[in-house]
Formats: C-alpha cells, sequence, structure tokens
C-alpha cells in the first residue's frame, strides 16, 4: 500500500512483489498452521521484499503517469494481424513440436491413447531419472507456446472472440500438463497471459491489478481448466491404481504440498543454514558462495558450465508428517547460496531497480518494444520466485527475445 501511493497506481513492481509475497506467507501460514515455521525466515523474506521496493523512491512517477495518459490519442497497437498471424503460427508449431518430442523420447501419440496415464507415468520417470532425450523439438514447443500465450493476452480485451482467444493460449500448455505431467508450463502460462491483459490495460491507462472481470476469469479458468488438467496430471503419477480413499488423501496431500509447502521448506532450510535451531529434515551446505549459479543457470550453463544438480535443482525433500512433501524451496534458497545474506540484500536492490527501470520505460515510451517483452518476463519472476529464479530456463530468454522482435515489427505500420 505505501508504494502504490508512492507511485501512484497498482502495477509498479515493488506493489506487485509485495503482494505476490503476501499470498505466497500469507496463505500457507492460515491452512498449514501446524507445521513448523521459523519467524525469522519469514523476517527475511520480508526484508527482502523491502530491498526490492526501495527504489520506487528514485523514479518520477507522476511523469511517467503523464506520459503514459498520451497513449490514449493513439489506436491500441496490440490488435494488429501481424500480432494474430504470430499468435496462431506459435501456437500450431508448439502443438506440431509436440509429437517430434514424445518421437525422441521413444513415444508415440498412439501410446498416449490408448493408455494415457501409464505412458506419462513413464515419461516423468524418465525425466527425474534423467533419461529423457534432449531435443530442439521440445524447445521450441516451450518458447513458442510461451510467446503464443503472451500475444493472446495482448490480444483478449480487444478481440470480438475471446473464447477463441483462451482457447488457443492454452490448449498445448494443458497438453504438455497431460502428456508430461507438467503442470508448471500452464501455471506460467497463465501469468503471461495476465501479464499480456495488464499491458492492455496500461495502454488504456487503466493501472488496476485485479478487476471484478479479472476474479470472474480467473474462477471460471480454474473451475474448468486449472483443477480438472492438474487433477489428471496428479493421477498420471500412479494414483491411478488406488481406491477412491486413498486417491482423496493423496490428492490432498499433493495440493497443500505443492500450494503451500515452499515457506515452511524454506524455513526449515533457512533455520538449519543459518544454526538457528533445530530443523525437521538435514541439508548439505556448500563451503563457498555459487556466485550467481542458482539464479542465473541456464547463462552459466550456456557459457559452459558442467555443475550438474538434480531436475529439481534441490535434491532434498522436506517432510513434515508425510502430508507436506516438497523439495520446492522459493528463488531465496538460491540466492543465498549465490551471494549469502547481505549479497542478496544488494541483488533485492539491483533487481528491484532494474525492473522499476523497465515498468518507467514502458510507462513512457510511445512504442515500447523491449520493455514490454520485459513485463511479461518480469511477472513470470514474481510467480515463480516461490518456486526458483525464472532464469534457469533458458526458455525465458528465447521469449523475451522473440516477443521484443515481433513487437518492434507490430509497431511498423508499414507491415500490418
Amino acid at each position: 500500500v505505501l508504494i502504490k501511493k508512492i507511485t501512484k497506481n497498482w502495477l509498479a513492481p515493488g506493489v506487485i512483489f509485495s503482494a505476490f509475497w503476501f499470498l505466497y506467507t500469507f496463505f500457507p501460514l492460515i491452512f498449514v498452521f501446524s507445521a513448523p515455521i521459523n519467524y525469522l525466515s519469514i523476517l527475511y523474506i520480508y526484508i527482502c521484499v523491502v530491498f526490492f521496493s526501495l527504489s520506487s523512491f528514485v523514479f518520477n512517477w507522476k511523469k511517467a503517469l503523464q506520459a503514459n495518459k498520451l497513449k490514449l490519442k493513439i489506436p491500441i497497437p496490440y490488435n494488429t494481424r501481424l500480432l494474430y498471424l504470430a499468435f496462431y503460427t506459435c501456437q500450431v508449431l508448439a502443438l506440431v513440436f509436440i509429437p517430434f518430442n514424445l518421437s525422441a523420447q521413444g513415444f508415440s501419440f498412439s501410446d498416449y491413447l490408448t493408455n494415457l496415464f501409464v505412458i506419462s507415468n513413464e515419461y516423468l520417470a524418465n525425466k527425474y531419472s534423467g533419461n529423457l532425450n534432449a531435443n530442439i523439438f521440445k524447445i521450441l514447443s516451450t518458447i513458442l507456446n510461451y510467446t503464443g500465450t503472451s500475444i493472446g493476452g495482448l490480444l483478449f480485451l480487444n478481440s470480438k472472440n475471446k473464447l477463441k482467444i483462451l482457447s488457443f493460449s492454452f490448449f498445448p500448455s494443458l497438453l504438455f500438463m497431460i502428456a508430461y505431467t507438467d503442470k508448471g508450463t500452464l501455471f506460467l502460462a497463465l501469468f503471461l497471459f495476465y501479464a499480456g491483459i495488464l499491458v492492455t490495460r496500461i495502454y488504456s491507462n487503466n493501472l488496476v491489478l485485479v478487476t471484478k472481470k479479472t476474479i470472474l476469469i480467473i474462477a471460471i479458468l480454474t473451475t474448468i481448466i486449472i483443477i480438472p488438467a492438474t487433477i489428471s496430471s496428479f493421477i498420471s503419477r500412479g494414483l491411478y491404481d488406488l481406491d477412491s480413499n486413498a486417491m482423496i488423501e493423496t490428492l490432498t496431500s499433493y495440493f497443500y504440498s505443492y500450494a503451500f509447502a515452499h515457506i515452511y521448506a524454506f524455513s526449515d532450510w533457512f533455520t538449519a543454514y543459518f544454526s538457528l535451531g533445530s530443523s525437521l529434515n538435514t541439508y548439505s551446505h556448500p563451503n563457498d558462495f555459487s556466485y550467481g549459479f542458482y539464479t542465473f543457470m541456464s547463462i552459466f550453463k550456456a557459457l559452459g558450465s558442467n555443475i550438474v544438480v538434480p531436475d529439481g535443482i534441490f535434491d532434498e525433500y522436506y517432510n513434515f508428517n508425510d502430508f507436506l512433501k516438497t523439495n520446492i524451496y522459493s528463488m531465496f534458497r538460491g540466492l543465498l547460496l549465490d551471494f549469502g545474506f547481505l549479497g542478496t540484500l544488494f541483488f533485492m536492490i539491483t533487481f528491484g531497480f532494474i525492473w522499476n527501470a523497465i515498468f518507467y520505460s514502458l510507462l513512457t515510451s510511445k512504442k515500447p518494444s523491449f520493455s514490454v517483452a520485459a513485463f511479461f518476463i518480469m511477472i513470470g519472476w514474481f510467480y515463480t520466485s516461490y518456486i526458483i529464479s525464472i532464469f534457469i530456463w533458458n526458455s525465458m530468454f528465447g521469449l523475451l527475445l522473440i516477443l521484443t522482435v515481433i513487437l518492434h515489427f507490430n509497431h511498423n505500420k508499414k507491415l500490418l
């Protein structure tokens, strides 16, 4: 609320990041209040959020908002033939590359049609055992899907056929979830789509984070897409052999673990790492800082790093009463391993300034391309911060590049 008063809008990075981490801490503490928590870990996260928001005081937000109002005088640039062409092309190609990836893994579509849960469970087992074959089709499919979904968010509010845009935006992600038991792609796609809606609102000088229509759309998506697809993904992990009572009990444990366990896992690790008391689990602690590896893993690997990490990044699983089980420790574990206690605070100040500068550029520029594309990455960074740093995936850099190029050409009316 304080940062909103300073920036005079609800879409400033400090406002959104604070809102995310309020939700990421408040709801777990309410719904799983019996699990042990170290209040110092929550305090540290709060301090990090404050440090992230400090650079909000640096920028002239009144000037930025006045500049943004000038966009009302020009036609909205997110309802063009080029964007529609890019949207459908990205999503169709993302779908086409799925069977190519399955073929590279030794599966076929016919396998999935005849025995979906068994085959998808085999795919998952190969993934966690490191037996999946890396191939260009999976990478391209992921990047194009994220790009198409982002553009879908830009098109949605001004489209005459919103149902069609909504369907094409999430169909590839749903197939990812069903075929690969990959929930992360769908949830990240949802936030990228919503980032597109926010950008469109910015052009309309409507700088609100949530509206009544937003709540309605979220409720509809949750009911008809998220809950059924998530349950299907959980069942494919071997639950199809359980009786109904055991399945419900396991599904409940899975839901609570994926939605709420991150804060308890981080707290337990934080307690052990700083020797603040006894922890439920034991953890390995490297002697030296990793200098950004866990935060920018994709860059390190691109530069030739040979450090091997498990598919889930951390191989220690937090376990509370066999009910909360997770290896998700939030972005803050990686930051502390990379930069230490004070270094993490410096990182938060620096990245807070970077995201604020990008948002400031989005508001003040007449034809923003890079800043709009970066805004999508920022929203994704906020969302995935409860899991890990979004920059461990090279797909985000691919999304940033492709989306910047598309938006740049979209502003060139000769190509529309």
